[in-house]
């Protein structure tokens, strides 16, 4: 990316963050970083599977019923220090240490190396999961498969990914959306930056 367009989203990035209001309680800044993720959904992709997903989830954050949770964090939210800033982390400094950070039920780790931030438990989202995957640099996220289809969009850190009913791992960047059909096996290897995206799973 060339320093002209660089700045170009850093200071839209720079005016995003000015436009949320310090009023705002918890809940609303957390939606306020839903809605502008699926925007950006909307604007990285024309698949017309991924805007269908993507207006799904924008349907479903219009105004969810929400609920009585407390924050919950992990050994690995230390790291979200050393994520890098870019047109798609949004507002994710101020919400991260608000969310319900649990370990992933794919592998015997703690959430020392990894860690899921579940929105669903926050809000009433309907038939779709929604939350973020938090990889530490130099960490694996195990191969698995599930049923409903699912899209990530890639917020912060470069890393090889295995998508897509692929059975190779291709490098993606911050920006990026991709796409899992049911029961394609997927997983994500982090280079050396820590990962930040956001997935969506629906019907």
């Amino acid at each position: 990316m060339s320093a002209i367009v660089w700045n170009w989203f850093e200071n839209g990035l720079k005016n995003m963050m000015k436009k949320i209001p310090e009023t705002m309680n918890t809940s609303e800044q957390i939606l306020s970083f839903l809605r502008q993720c699926a925007d950006a959904i909307s604007k990285q992709t024309s698949d017309p599977i991924l805007l269908e997903g993507a207006e799904t989830f924008s349907q479903r954050i219009k105004s969810p019923g929400v609920k009585q949770f407390s924050p919950q964090l992990l050994p690995v939210i230390e790291q979200i220090k050393h994520i890098k800033p870019t047109p798609f982390t949004f507002n994710f400094q101020q919400i991260a240490t608000e969310l319900v950070w649990k370990p992933s039920p794919r592998t015997d780790e703690k959430g020392e190396q990894m860690a899921l931030g579940i929105f669903n438990e926050l809000f009433e989202l309907g038939d779709i999961v929604v939350g973020l995957l938090l990889l530490d640099k130099h960490q694996s996220y195990p191969l698995h498969q599930h049923q409903p289809q699912e899209l990530y969009l890639v917020l912060s850190g470069e890393a090889d990914w295995r998508y897509g009913g692929s059975e190779v791992f291709k490098k993606l960047v911050p920006g990026d959306v991709i796409y899992n059909h049911p029961n394609d096996i997927h997983g994500v290897t982090a280079f050396n930056e820590v990962v930040l995206a956001l997935y969506v799973l629906w019907k």
